[in-house]
């Protein structure tokens, strides 16, 4: 199946590209795009950076002072020493390292699908980073979390502990805490050159048919992190495939 960047996306659409890790397919309409590029020529005008913006403006992790400092750039930062430092070297496991935001350039959905943000301080390498880091090869034939999980691993994916560990923050947060239906809860984390913001870990999520009031409790809180326990689960379960 493909897609155009005019006809909006459905939620069937959605769940194949996602399933096979065809992210490449996901594509903003014109007109967001044309908004993005607007968006981040202001941004070039004032002489800061769209990572920057996102740090000290929408997250506030770090001071408006670093945010007009050209000292500073996208390459030579270090997110710890500028913000608050994280707490923890483990996903989704403190406040201070983890907030969930909207997509304010979403892909072309149709519109009944919200396009959240989940934004983390910890690194979620790919699966080569994590390798070439401790010496070990490529690991192969992953087994799919679910049918709302990524399943077809290729160059640039994360690992399938990664993949288990960001599948139960999404179903805590989303489906046990928030209620919504697991069905119409989609996750992915883009590969590295497909990433406008390749500075700080994100993760995009997708849900479908969800009042507003619920997207209202969900938006700019950390949702339902995770404990020492639900890392004890995820291992053991890793550990018996």
């Amino acid at each position: 199946m493909t897609v155009n960047s005019v006809d909006p996306i459905s939620w069937s659409a959605l769940r194949e590209i996602v399933h096979h890790n065809r992210l490449a397919q996901l594509k903003r309409a014109p007109e967001v795009t044309a908004e993005y590029h607007k968006y981040k020529h202001h941004i070039a005008v004032l002489n800061t950076s769209v990572f920057k913006h996102l740090v000290c403006v929408q997250l506030k992790w770090a001071s408006e002072a670093f945010y007009l400092d050209p000292a500073y750039n996208d390459t030579n930062i270090n997110l710890p020493l500028v913000s608050n430092k994280s707490t923890s070297h483990k996903l989704f496991m403190f406040s201070e390292d983890t907030l969930i935001l909207p997509n304010h350039f979403p892909y072309n959905l149709e519109q009944n699908i919200k396009h959240l943000v989940v934004w983390s301080k910890i690194l979620i390498k790919s699966i080569e980073e994590e390798n070439e880091e401790n010496d070990k090869p490529i690991e192969k034939n992953q087994t799919p979390i679910n049918d709302n999980t990524t399943q077809f691993q290729i160059p640039g994916d994360i690992s399938l502990r990664n993949k288990s560990i960001i599948h139960k923050y999404i179903v805590k947060t989303f489906h046990k805490k928030h209620h919504i239906k697991e069905e119409n809860i989609l996750w992915f984390r883009n590969f590295n050159h497909l990433q406008s913001i390749k500075t700080l870990s994100h993760i995009h999520v997708l849900v479908k048919d969800v009042p507003s009031h619920t997207l209202d409790a969900i938006l700019e809180t950390e949702g339902a992190l995770l404990t020492e326990q639900d890392y004890l689960d995820i291992d053991k379960q890793l550990h018996n495939l």
